[in-house]
């Protein structure tokens, strides 16, 4: 029995492909604050009477901040609550889960940043920050330049991507967590309502967006179709690592498949 446990531990330890995935992770990081600093969107010409672009400029309704705090520590949390009666006994799980998660925020984040530079749709305050046009020099806002470089990231919408990035990827860990397909049917209906929960609030997220005028309607759909298709992917890639931790965790501990370097990155 001590030497089951023993290899059961040392299988438990992260695995070399789980440390690369971690060092790429921060790559990724670093090409993302390199792209969002050095390169700049592309400048449309936009007629400043347009009633698309003549929106007020006011503050977000729900500032950057939260959203990053929500999409990357929400999920967090809920991971907790979910497995709080045996945290010492799913520590692969948790690790696998955290990992996945901010890969697919930060993956969700690069691609929409680099879409924002590419596209350079304005904003619908465009407008009002942009102020007017410098004489003889085309498509020069007068506004101060960093909020025109801001106006001109509307597609797609960043806080529709993010937020839809965790919230699907938290979908799928609590239908897969919670065993939906086993449950019977009065249990099920309430586990799918709190399954949804993350989409809900993502979804008032993303809409409030047309609200405070940060974005029209077609770049809150294309965030939230980047950021649910991301999550979905890189769910579907690391469903195996996180299914056979799951049967681990919720078996008798005596018998542990680990996720070995054979079958791809943890």
């Amino acid at each position: 029995m001590a030497k089951t446990n023993d290899r059961t531990t040392q299988q438990q330890q992260p695995s070399p492909s789980l440390k690369w995935d971690i060092l790429t992770l921060l790559a990724v990081l670093l090409l993302l604050l390199c792209a969002d600093l050095f390169v700049p969107p592309h400048v449309r010409p936009v007629d400043l009477k347009d009633p698309a672009y003549n929106y007020p400029h006011i503050p977000d309704i729900v500032p950057t901040p939260t959203v990053i705090l929500v999409a990357f520590f929400a999920p967090i949390v809920i991971l907790f609550v979910t497995q709080l009666s045996r945290l010492r006994q799913v520590k692969y799980l948790c690790a696998l889960y955290v990992l996945a998660l901010f890969e697919s925020n930060v993956i969700t984040i690069l691609l929409t940043s680099v879409f924002k530079s590419v596209a350079g749709r304005p904003r619908p305050y465009f407008s009002s920050v942009c102020e007017s046009y410098a004489e003889n020099v085309e498509n020069l806002c007068t506004g101060h330049p960093s909020a025109v470089r801001e106006a001109r990231k509307s597609f797609p919408s960043g806080h529709s991507s993010l937020v839809f990035s965790a919230a699907t990827f938290t979908f799928l860990y609590l239908v897969h967590g919670l065993r939906l397909g086993e449950a019977s049917t009065s249990a099920g209906l309430a586990k799918m309502i709190v399954a949804l929960l993350p989409l809900v609030g993502a979804g008032l997220i993303a809409v409030s967006r047309t609200i405070d005028y940060h974005h029209h309607f077609s770049d809150i759909v294309a965030g939230t179709a980047l950021g649910a298709f991301i999550a979905s992917f890189v769910f579907w890639c690391r469903r195996t690592s996180i299914t056979k931790a799951m049967e681990f965790e919720q078996g008798d501990g005596n018998e542990y498949i680990a996720v070995t370097s054979d079958e791809g990155s943890v």
